[in-house]
């Protein structure tokens, strides 16, 4: 006699839909619009449990994907008035363009943190991206956590969004910018021999060689 099997189907419990909402394909158009797409998809959630084991099985479906298409006008602004934006803790879009500023309201929710389609970051490959003093080689902008374009005229191109949920500041061209050409090589041996010894003597000042130091860690760890 054939032995016939049955397959057990997992029997809901719950469903409900939540939904995601996005903001993609964000573009400038000159100096005049921001435009972007604020993307909504609905996803069905259903959590069944499976009698065989009794565990529950959690699945998402895809319900609908709806793509509504946003546009800003920009104004040339004052600096006086840019700064009131700030001040009264407006959702505010900013860019420099040739001295000049524009700027548009937005809301709090669009984030440009990771937006490459508006321009290359130059901060990014910057060996001046640091908080060190000017003379020293830094830069006010990373000393200031990124805050207030107009403070520094030597950045001629860029964004920045501000009293939003998640901040942003990108600059396009900066007469300050400085790439290190030599940064994708790898250090020679002599060099990273001589950053090992720097380091080292800021904890024992009667090191002078790395020798001397493999002989201080050496006696450090049998003790």
């Amino acid at each position: 006699m054939k032995k016939t099997t049955s397959t057990v189907t997992p029997s809901p419990t719950s469903a409900k839909q939540y939904q995601e909402t996005t903001v993609e394909q964000i573009f400038l158009s000159g100096v005049k619009t921001l435009s972007a797409q604020k993307v909504t998809t609905t996803y069905k959630v259903e959590k069944v449990i499976n009698p065989e084991d009794n565990k529950p099985i959690v699945t998402r479906k895809l319900v609908e994907k709806i793509s509504t298409p946003m546009s800003f006008d920009l104004v040339e602004v004052t600096v006086e008035e840019l700064l009131d934006y700030r001040t009264n803790h407006v959702p505010c879009f900013v860019l420099k363009s040739n001295e000049k500023y524009y700027v548009t309201v937005i809301p709090t929710d669009i984030s440009f943190v990771s937006c490459s389609s508006l321009g290359e970051h130059l901060c990014k490959d910057c060996n001046r991206l640091s908080a060190a003093d000017d003379m020293d080689g830094g830069c006010a902008k990373v000393r200031n956590f990124s805050k207030c374009i107009e403070m520094y005229p030597w950045i001629t191109d860029g964004i920045e969004t501000f009293n939003t949920k998640h901040d942003a500041f990108i600059v396009f061209k900066c007469k300050h910018f400085r790439k290190d050409k030599q940064s994708s090589k790898k250090p020679s041996v002599m060099a990273l021999s001589q950053l090992k010894l720097g380091l080292a003597q800021h904890i024992w000042e009667d090191v002078t060689s790395i020798e001397e130091v493999h002989k201080k860690i050496k006696k450090n760890l049998s003790n």
